[in-house]
């Protein structure tokens, strides 16, 4: 395996300023729940892109069926990989790309920051992915 090098080099170097300005809020209101929620959130953009940046060129043409593996599994994805699943969408498979409807379909509500790449499905070559993308998308539309 490719040495991917200091995974701290791969980290977002916004990130730093992004925590400070949340603990400054936080130090300012004192409000717990929010800041609970802004953290979490940064915490998982965080993760997802040091993933993707020190993952991707170790695995460009199967990060995605790693990703989109627990389906297959029955195993049902947490909110934190859709933008794992939203690459997989891109992939040059159909299978793969089909796995990552389905694993965003799995997600239901959770799905919703992957609503452009499930759009953009609804032109895509395979009809499987076309249907499953637009059956996703009615059910996101509804919620």
């Amino acid at each position: 395996m490719r040495d991917t090098g200091n995974v701290r080099e791969h980290l977002n170097p916004k990130a730093g300023g992004e925590w400070r300005a949340i603990e400054e809020e936080f130090l300012r209101k004192g409000q717990v729940d929010v800041t609970q929620k802004a953290l979490t959130l940064l915490r998982d953009q965080s993760v997802a892109d040091a993933f993707q940046k020190v993952m991707g060129p170790v695995f460009p043409q199967h990060l995605a069926v790693l990703a989109c593996g627990a389906y297959g599994l029955g195993q049902t994805f947490q909110p934190e990989v859709v933008p794992i699943l939203v690459t997989a969408t891109t992939d040059r498979n159909a299978e793969v790309r089909l796995a990552a409807v389905r694993g965003l379909d799995s997600l239901h509500t959770h799905a919703g920051p992957a609503i452009p790449a499930l759009e953009k499905l609804l032109a895509d070559p395979d009809e499987a992915v076309r249907e499953r993308a637009k059956e996703v998308l009615d059910r996101l539309m509804r919620k």
